[in-house]
């Protein structure tokens, strides 16, 4: 597997308004599909356009586009985004292909996607997963041979000493992923390594940090180091607090201190009109789906405009994206402020996203 160094980085799995599926959307899709057997042959019914819509639904995926043989999927606000290469598949087909393959393959199907969307919602911070298991594409493997998945299985059952099936697995590029839950643990293995027989396949370990919770904020991996020869261990967590005392207006000329003044507030004590305060719990509420929102989980910061004015903004960090969404002092949403981190999980700079 090719492992780039990437720097953390937030990213927005959200669709464009057109892209949401529809009753109408795979209407045409399902036609054609019905009239070639090379698609439908083993199946014993076509499903409607009302059903793959539902059956994705139930599957998790509220997002879907088919671009150049390639599926984009995401599977909501902070479920993840997800990809898939067909290659020499009509584009027009290949929604009827993904939603049958979920429906007779289920966990296996397109190198266990169920497994990978499953282990995003439990951690939410898919930036936090591909950092921790040095990953540099979101495309599952789904061209992985039936005898190397029977093999990850039994070595990853070997070396963790735990009973993994080959259902439980994820693919990308060419290595293995399992992921327990219950110990918020990554492991893998790259696979291609079967080919060399008298090798010891090499395990990896990612155990993810969660706040209370429940979100990712940072991890600690073992792997082997191949400069030394022997494992060792990187670690990465987010800051929770503020590196030094904030100035009481923020400057962007200091970006750093900007930015901490965004996440973390610097003027506590600063006055907001009630009702704003309430415009912005509703918005928590309403459309962001935070439960029961309340003003003590709000951000209050003071800065210099464009113009050199001092002005308000109200900010709800949100764990499970990493960024926080803005509001000015009436309680009207703005945009959302994202954060550039260092290799340790330092803030280091903001930009509006």
């Amino acid at each position: 597997m090719r492992i780039n160094q990437i720097q953390p980085a937030n990213f927005a799995f959200r669709a464009k308004r057109n892209d949401y599926i529809t009753k109408k959307m795979l209407e045409p899709t399902i036609k054609k599909a019905a009239k070639n057997d090379t698609f439908v042959k083993g199946a014993s019914t076509i499903l409607s356009a009302v059903a793959v819509t539902e059956l994705l639904s139930e599957f998790g995926l509220t997002y879907f586009n088919v671009k150049d043989e390639t599926i984009y999927s995401a599977a909501g606000y902070n479920g993840g985004f997800f990809s898939l290469k067909f290659n020499n598949t009509p584009s027009e087909s290949i929604p009827t292909i993904f939603v049958q393959g979920l429906l007779k393959e289920g966990r296996t199907a397109f190198g266990g996607l169920l497994n990978y969307k499953d282990m995003t919602e439990d951690l939410k911070r898919q930036d936090i997963i591909q950092k921790g298991l040095q990953l540099h594409t979101y495309e599952m493997n789904p061209n992985i041979p039936l005898e190397m998945i029977y093999y990850a299985s039994s070595k990853l059952s070997n070396l963790t000493k735990k009973t993994i099936k080959h259902d439980d697995l994820f693919f990308i590029d060419s290595e293995a992923f399992y992921y327990d839950k219950l110990e918020k643990t990554a492991y893998s293995l790259d696979v291609s390594q079967k080919k060399y027989e008298k090798t010891n396949p090499t395990l990896r370990i990612c155990k993810f940090e969660t706040d209370d919770r429940g979100n990712a904020i940072g991890y600690t991996t073992t792997a082997m180091n191949l400069f030394i020869r022997k494992p060792t261990e990187t670690s990465y967590r987010e800051q929770l607090s503020v590196s030094e005392e904030l100035p009481d207006v923020a400057d962007k000329n200091n970006n750093k201190l900007y930015a901490e003044a965004f996440r973390f507030g610097n003027a506590k004590n600063l006055y907001i009109n009630k009702d704003a305060i309430s415009s912005v719990l509703k918005h928590l509420e309403e459309r962001v789906k935070v439960s029961s929102p309340a003003s003590d989980m709000l951000q209050f910061v003071k800065l210099y405009d464009k113009q050199g004015n001092k002005v308000k903004r109200i900010c709800y960090y949100d764990p499970t994206i990493g960024r926080s969404l803005v509001y000015n002092e009436e309680g009207k949403y703005i945009y959302q402020m994202e954060y550039n981190r260092d290799s340790f999980g330092n803030i280091v700079a903001c930009g509006k996203y």
